[in-house]
C-alpha cells in the first residue's frame, strides 16, 4: 500500500469519526435508514437517500460537508459521509481502498454486520463485479 493512499484513507476515516455526531448528519441518517431492518438495510437505505439528494462530482470546488451542502461530492465525500451517517446510528464503519489495474485505487464503505462481519457497501453504487481487486487497504 502507498503512503498516499494510507494517509487519504486515515482521513477520510478520521473526518467521518468527527462528524458522525454532527446534529446535521444525524438527522439525515434517522431520517434515511428509519425503515430499515438491520444494519445492512439501514447502510443501503442511507446510501438510496445520498443519491436523491446529492449528485456526484469528480472534483468538487469544496471539501467535505460544505460540498456536500452544496449538493455534489466526490467518491470521498459519499465515502465518509455514508461512514458517518451509519456511524451516528450505532453502526461501526471505515473507508477501505481497493487497488485495481495494478495502479488505480477506489474507496467503499465496510460497516460490521449485526454478526461482527465487515460487510462492503459502494456508497458510488459502482459497478465493481467484474473489477479483481489486488489489494484492500484500511487505517
Amino acid at each position: 500500500m502507498t503512503m498516499g493512499i494510507e494517509n487519504t484513507l486515515s482521513a477520510l476515516n478520521e473526518y467521518a469519526w468527527r462528524h458522525h455526531v454532527d446534529q446535521k448528519v444525524h438527522m439525515f441518517a434517522r431520517k434515511a435508514a428509519d425503515e430499515g431492518t438491520d444494519h445492512g438495510d439501514k447502510v443501503r437505505l442511507i446510501v438510496e437517500k445520498l443519491h436523491r439528494r446529492f449528485v456526484y462530482a469528480p472534483d468538487p470546488v469544496k471539501e467535505g460537508i460544505t460540498s456536500l451542502e452544496d449538493g455534489h461530492g466526490d467518491v470521498e465525500d459519499f465515502c465518509w459521509f455514508t461512514a458517518a451517517c451509519a456511524m451516528s446510528i450505532g453502526i461501526p464503519c471505515r473507508i477501505v481502498g481497493a487497488r485495481y489495474n495494478k495502479r488505480c485505487w477506489t474507496c467503499f464503505v465496510a460497516y460490521q454486520d449485526e454478526k461482527g462481519y465487515w460487510v462492503g457497501a459502494d456508497p458510488l453504487q459502482q459497478k465493481t463485479d467484474h473489477i479483481e481487486f489486488e489489494e484492500l487497504a484500511w487505517s
